[in-house]
């Protein structure tokens, strides 16, 4: 047997059916909640000159529901509670800026491209031997150490959310638990069925630990989530063990209570520490700080899902 983050029904990404026909599914992300100011609202509709006067009067949304604030120059014009959708709607503006909560954290810049190479240190821990289906919450006290926070994989594992589905066999049908939801199965050992957990459950756990500096990039485009390496912030994601778009034979049918989806069992987790033009680095929870082809890479996270966290400093 291959040791692996997840191995023996314990590695893969899940999709439900109806959303995705095809083998290359998206993530399941937060609804999109953008609240727009009356000023913009009124000058949408063409009959509102605008007014430096009126637009100061103009209250900010709640920072922490809506903590994405995007400016055009100095002036309000938005607010997101999803930083994808936030930098697509900065990218059709001209000199915009984001900034997560306040003023002194910005996170995305129409005047600044990416740098053409960026590294950040970050610890490098090994899954094994104690969690032999761990990847997620090994990566993720690479990410939260590498902030500061003093926490091992053990209690991450621990204290994950679990999804207490069983495993079953119904009708020539593999029955199991959603990741989406929360750990799937046995995360210590392969004596047991298991499976793996994704970034939902992982953020919630994650913001226990580092409140308000937590961003959810899941959804977005690869270079938007390089901005945080770029600004000194590992990048927890999920990818495959192969660090390359997979075959579709590579993907099998389960059945949830949220319905049918499909899995592999070449699921992974890594922290990105590193880019430059052809290399991606990462810390690897089963082996070394590692250099792996770029669009390779790119094109394995699009596929699970383009899952990714990561913080402000």
């Amino acid at each position: 047997m291959t040791l692996a983050c997840i191995a023996s029904l314990s590695l893969g990404y899940m999709v439900i059916k109806e959303v995705s026909a095809v083998r290359h599914p998206t993530a399941s992300a937060d609804p999109l909640a953008t609240l727009h100011t009356t000023q913009l609202q009124l000058n949408n509709t063409g009959i509102f000159n605008y007014n430096e006067d009126l637009a100061v009067h103009i209250p900010e949304p709640d920072v922490e529901q809506f903590p994405f604030r995007l400016y055009q120059q100095d002036r309000f014009l938005h607010a997101f509670a999803s930083y994808p959708e936030a930098v697509k709607e900065a990218k059709g503006l001209s000199d915009t800026s984001l900034y997560f909560k306040a003023k002194d954290k910005l996170v995305w810049s129409a005047d600044k491209s990416l740098a053409a190479e960026a590294h950040v240190d970050a610890p490098l821990i090994y899954q094994m031997p104690e969690l032999q289906r761990g990847c997620e919450v090994t990566s993720l006290a690479m990410l939260l150490q590498s902030a500061g926070v003093d926490v091992d994989k053990m209690t991450l594992a621990d204290e994950i959310i679990k999804d207490p589905s069983s495993f079953e066999i119904i009708n020539h049908e593999i029955h199991f638990g959603n990741p989406n939801d929360g750990f799937v199965g046995d995360i210590v050992s392969f004596d047991h069925p298991g499976y793996g957990v994704y970034h939902g459950p992982v953020m919630n756990l994650a913001a226990h630990y580092l409140p308000g500096r937590l961003i959810d990039a899941t959804g977005g485009n690869f270079n938007d989530i390089l901005k945080f390496v770029e600004m000194g912030s590992p990048v927890w994601v999920i990818t495959n063990m192969e660090y390359q778009a997979l075959d579709d034979d590579a993907f099998e049918t389960w059945e949830t209570e949220e319905g049918g989806i499909d899995i592999t069992y070449k699921e992974h987790s890594v922290l990105i520490t590193g880019f430059d033009e052809d290399t991606i680095y990462i810390n690897d929870p089963l082996g070394e700080a590692e250099q792996v082809n770029k669009d390779d890479f790119i094109a394995a996270w699009e596929q699970m899902g383009q899952q990714a966290i990561s913080y402000v400093r």
